[in-house]
């Protein structure tokens, strides 16, 4: 009997927003004309903000299988989830990626489970090869 953990995650552009956030501080030019009489002028300045929303999918899997018959697997477990990523450069978070599966040999463990399910082995550990 084999598991095979595989996982997989894509990162697609959703949409794009700008907005305009506005400075916190603010300049203020005062003119002194030539009676003694002041003006004021208050300047305030803006940034022009563009935010990239990308959607995030993260998928993994258990399966279980015989390796006589690998096309004929048992899905022991799978998730699937989605979150959205706002970043403010237009290159994508993360890459899609699917990584290699990973197979792992039960067969042994699979083989020393008593009827109860209980998993029953020995280690002698006078044995000259027993560190």
């Amino acid at each position: 009997v084999v598991l095979r953990f595989s996982r997989a995650h894509e990162c697609a552009h959703h949409s794009t927003e700008e907005e305009n956030k506005l400075n916190p501080t603010s300049t203020t030019m005062v003119k002194t004309d030539s009676f003694g009489g002041c003006t004021g002028t208050t300047f305030t300045t803006s940034t022009k903000v563009t935010k990239y929303l990308w959607e995030f999918t993260g998928k993994y899997s258990i399966t279980a299988f015989t390796t006589d018959h690998p096309s004929q697997h048992v899905t022991l477990q799978s998730r699937t989830s989605k979150v959205m990523i706002k970043t403010y450069t237009k290159g994508t978070p993360e890459p899609n990626t699917v990584l290699d599966p990973v197979d792992v040999e039960i067969t042994w463990l699979m083989n020393r489970l008593d009827t109860g399910l209980q998993l029953v082995f020995h280690i002698d550990r006078l044995h000259e090869d027993c560190h």
